[in-house]
């Protein structure tokens, strides 16, 4: 009895121009993460997975480490990392009989 919850991206689930690299990367998260939830069936473990879009972080400005080097390309609207935080934490606290898949 248990469950996994994996932080993916909506880029698991989406495509945009210029992420190939990063997409796939998500798209294989996805992947992974349904194979295990099938792999767990009948076992009482729950397996999910949170996709959020743009998250508040410094990365953002830190072209170093692979952040937006031209300021007009970041996102406008993040999500906070509190606010996924709590998404998570909404799906954990899910009755034994619902489904946390997404």
């Amino acid at each position: 009895k248990g469950q996994i919850v994996v932080t993916s991206s909506v880029l698991g689930v989406r495509c945009v121009p210029g992420s190939a690299i990063y997409t796939s990367t998500k798209w294989a998260v996805e992947g992974m993460v349904g194979c295990v939830r099938k792999e767990l069936e009948g076992t009482k473990v729950k397996v999910g997975t949170v996709c959020p879009n743009a998250i508040d972080t410094p990365w953002w400005k830190e072209p170093e480490r692979g952040g937006k080097r031209n300021p007009d390309a970041v996102p406008q609207t993040m999500l906070s990392s509190e606010a996924v935080a709590e998404i998570i934490q909404m799906m954990l606290n899910q009755p034994a009989s619902s489904n946390i898949e997404r």
